[in-house]
This record gives structure tokens, sequence and C-alpha cells, in this order.
């Protein structure tokens, strides 16, 4: 970034929080805010000070300056619902046969959640959706932590440029090494919905009612086999009668 736009960006935070702000008369001041803030190109700069101001009420800190122009060099954050709807809409679209065609159809991240569940083929196959789908939400909300943080750091901020600034290579579909088996994704989904009850403390009160329901089913079963036994009894005396 131009030394210009600097200071030209900075006297606007100036005018719109305080005078006290940023003295531009400070060299000290200045050189230590610039050589913080020099490595983010001046369209970027430009637009981030336009966004902050719109939103912020108190004064920013340098920190503050960096995210809002990551935020807006960055792709924007796909939620995990619309991410979902999106991979269902590129297996509506492509079918299982044409893979890449679907995968090259979504953003970067949510290419990356696709692979990380097992791939694209797994999802088209899966038989119990919701399971999937469970693990799919999880994974993507992961990354998108993961993305917010890396912004508000000075390598986040260089990614994002990067990213910006560089045409998406085709995702290869050698990355796909491994494709969970129907009784992996099943026992996965049980693991989601054991560590779910865990969080709200209900996980002992559902082993004790499966419990239950096993004693249950074995006192039924023991009962069959006794009325089918009696009943095998009575035909053989029957015929000896």
């Amino acid at each position: 970034m131009k030394l210009e736009t600097f200071m030209k960006y900075m006297a606007a935070l100036s005018m719109n929080y305080s005078k006290d702000f940023f003295n531009p008369k400070d060299k000290d001041q200045r050189d230590i805010w610039y050589n913080m803030l020099k490595d983010i190109p001046d369209d970027i700069f430009a637009k981030g000070i336009v966004k902050l101001m719109s939103i912020e009420v108190f004064t920013p800190k340098i920190a503050d300056i960096r995210r809002y122009c990551a935020e807006v060099a960055a792709p924007i954050l796909v939620d995990d619902t619309e991410a979902w709807g999106l991979v269902t809409e590129a297996i509506r679209k492509y079918g299982y046969m044409r893979e890449q065609e679907a995968i090259q159809s979504l953003p970067k991240t949510v290419r990356e959640a696709v692979m990380r569940v097992g791939g694209y083929q797994c999802i088209c196959s899966a038989e119990n959706t919701g399971v999937i789908r469970g693990q799919f939400n999880k994974v993507m909300e992961a990354i998108n932590t993961r993305d917010k943080t890396a912004r508000n750091t000075s390598s986040g901020l260089n990614n994002a440029l990067l990213q910006l600034s560089c045409t998406e290579e085709p995702l290869s579909l050698e990355e796909v090494t491994y494709t969970r088996s129907k009784a992996e994704i099943t026992a996965y989904g049980m693991q989601s919905i054991r560590d779910t009850l865990a969080s709200q403390g209900l996980l002992q009160a559902y082993d004790l009612h499966l419990k239950e329901r096993e004693k249950q089913l074995a006192e039924d079963k023991k009962k069959r086999e006794e009325f089918y036994e009696s009943r095998s009894n009575e035909y053989i005396g029957w015929n000896e009668w």
C-alpha cells in the first residue's frame, strides 16, 4: 500500500471517530501504524476502512482494521445450512457419475467439507442422509471457525489476499483416497448421537433405556420360545394319543 493511500484513509478515520485517534504529525505513531498495515493493497484497505466506519461505533485498533480488510479480501463464509444446500443441488444437477463437474461447482470451503466426510460419491450413496449431513455440518462449522480465526492474523490476511489474486486450480479427484463403508457411516452417526446426548447430560438415561429395552426384548424372546415349545409338546401328545 502506498503511504498516500494510508494517510488519506487514516485521516478519514480521524474525522469519523476522533482527531486524537491518529496524529499525522506524530512520526512514531505514523510509522508504527503504516508498517503494521502496509502489506494490505490500496483497494482492499480503502474498502476495509469504508466497511469499518459503517459498522464500528468505537475507535478501532490495528487488529480491527486488519480484520475488516480480511473480510473484504476473503470469500464470504458459507454456513453449514447453505453449504449442504449447495451440495444437494449439485447432486440433483450432476448426479452420481458427473463428480468432477459437481465438485468444481462448489465453493472451496464446501469442497473441503465434502472431502473430509468421505467424498462426493460417499454422500451420494449414503442411505441415512441425516447422519452424513450431521457430520458435514460439524466439519463445515469447524472450517468456518478456523477461517474466521485466521482472518484476524497477518498470515490469515495474506492468505485471503493470495486467494483473491489467484485463479483456483481444479480440485483433483485423487484427493479422495478413502470412502467410508455404510457400517462406518452408521457408527459415526451413533457416536454423534451419543456425543450430543452427553453434552446435554442425557447419555446415562439413554444407556439405561437401551438396557431396559434389551432386557424387554430378551424376555419377549424367551416367552415366544416357551410358547412354541409348549405348542410343540401339545402336538406331540396329540399324535401319541
